[in-house]
């Protein structure tokens, strides 16, 4: 099967067939015009549309008790039950429009069933002290000028069933055709969660989490499970054609988690998991973050931008990053940053150590030239560990850094593996500790040909490049295991 390309660029388009917010392959042509004409004509269209049909209309509860008001450009939601579900007939906002829901508590929760033919453009502000979710089978999109300040989110085109509201499972399933897509400001409170759900979902503005979690789901029945009000993890049972998710933006959530997941693990059909962006979960009072971008067993998982779980406060020791999938890469200028003040943090790239942890194993791994991933302890405490795996082909061109601290603290462990490993010259791998032990680099593929490019050419059929072993040799201990006897 053909992978999906490792460098895709994507951009949000108008689909007058699905009368929605979809986002397309850089490739993909318009019907007679440019990409970006139809973009702008798109954005035009949208704007004048949110203008037209400015301020939620329609709003009737279903179930619980509340009521619901507007005043000029306010609309306001009052709920009265600790669970409330209303349907509306459209969600659009201008930018200067806000809704408000006041809710009994931060556990209290806000159910909108959007029944619009349209994708919602919301382009004002919500404001909201409890969780509120908002579902659209044909789309949601925040526009670049949304505020979003609230308990939790949910931005779903899969719908939910009422009964679950008060499960620590919560499901959410459906065939809605539109994307969630963010170009504004979405921001939870300290320990709440933003979750985006549907076949393709996206975030282009910046979302901030703080001690909590930001989840963008891709597929068409997806499993959330909480902790009292923390959303602690997720699970996509079931994929859809060419499923995304993807971030070009900012996501935040220090001291918290953010996933990404696009396609069920054994999932036959195609998805893409992207990162272009910044995604930032650094530790916070003792408190790791963690990173995970997983696609399916069939998908694509790349990292072209910063994955930052860094501890750098003192005495903070880095967190942990999982980029996971069928096909994993990081491209150039892609950055992995697992830092710690007191001691580096783990990255996994394509598998675990040996490919023997619980994590879904990558058939093709790559870390390019011009890359980096950095799990040294800064002042104090031993280097992390990373590890580069595949049950195929793993290629390594980047530099790899696992040091000990400054002060005190070994070096850490490095792994780059595959059944067949290919290591380039301008690849590195760093693992000194100025005041202790020097760590360890391990090369397991089942068999390996060490020679020199630079003697030999890039075309003698070398795995390895005999100048980056001497200079890792120079840099901490490596350690070569084939299982291929002779």
């Amino acid at each position: 099967m053909r992978h999906a390309s490792m460098n895709r660029i994507y951009r949000l388009v108008w689909s007058h067939v699905q009368q929605a917010w979809v986002i397309v392959s850089e490739r993909t042509r318009g019907q007679g015009k440019k990409v970006s004409r139809r973009l702008a004509a798109a954005a035009a269209l949208s704007a004048a549309s949110a203008l037209a049909m400015a301020g939620p209309s329609g709003g009737a509860v279903t179930a619980g008790s509340g009521s619901i008001s507007q005043s000029g450009n306010t609309t306001t939601v009052t709920q009265g039950s600790q669970n409330l579900s209303v349907n509306w007939q459209s969600f659009n906002t201008s930018s200067g429009e806000k809704v408000n829901f006041v809710q009994p508590s931060a556990s209290a929760i806000a159910v909108n069933r959007i029944q619009d033919v349209n994708a919602t453009q919301f382009m004002g502000q919500l404001n909201a002290n409890g969780q509120v979710y908002l579902i659209n089978p044909n789309g949601i999109l925040f526009g670049a000028g949304a505020q979003v300040n609230v308990g939790s989110l949910v931005a779903s085109t899969l719908d939910i069933n009422d009964a679950a509201l008060g499960s620590s499972t919560r499901n959410f399933s459906g065939m809605g055709s539109g994307s969630i897509v963010n170009q504004g400001s979405i921001n939870s409170a300290n320990g709440g969660y933003v979750a985006f759900l549907g076949k393709q979902v996206s975030n282009q503005g910046s979302i901030a989490t703080t001690a909590g979690t930001t989840a963008l789901a891709a597929g068409s029945d997806v499993t959330l499970s909480f902790a009292g009000n923390n959303l602690v993890s997720l699970r996509v049972n079931q994929s859809t054609l060419d499923s995304l998710s993807g971030n070009g933006g900012l996501i935040q959530a220090d001291g918290g988690t953010v996933l990404l997941s696009a396609g069920a693990r054994d999932a036959v059909l195609a998805s893409v998991v992207n990162n272009t962006g910044i995604i930032q979960a650094r530790s916070v009072q003792n408190v790791n973050g963690t990173i995970v971008l997983e696609a399916g067993s069939h998908g694509t998982a790349t990292n072209s931008g910063t994955l930052d779980a860094s501890g750098r406060s003192a005495g903070e020791t880095g967190g942990t990053v999982k980029l996971l999938g069928g096909t994993v890469a990081q491209t150039s200028g892609g950055r992995i940053d697992v830092t710690g003040d007191a001691g580096g943090g783990t990255a996994y790239v394509g598998g675990n150590f040996l490919g023997a942890g619980p994590e879904q194993n990558a058939t093709s791994t790559t870390v390019a030239t011009g890359s980096s991933i950095d799990a040294s302890a800064i002042s104090n405490g031993d280097g992390g560990r990373v590890a580069l795996w595949s049950d195929g082909t793993t290629r390594f061109d980047g530099s790899i850094a696992a040091r000990g601290g400054a002060w005190s603290g070994n070096g850490g462990a490095v792994e780059t593996s595959g059944v067949k490993l290919k290591i380039g010259s301008t690849a590195s791998v760093n693992t000194l500790a100025p005041r202790g032990s020097a760590g360890n680099w391990l090369l397991d593929p089942s068999d390996i040909k060490i020679g020199s490019i630079a003697f030999w050419g890039s075309n003698y059929g070398i795995d390895v490049d005999s100048a980056v072993l001497t200079a890792a040799l120079n840099n901490g201990n490596v350690t070569i295991k084939t299982s291929r006897a002779g």
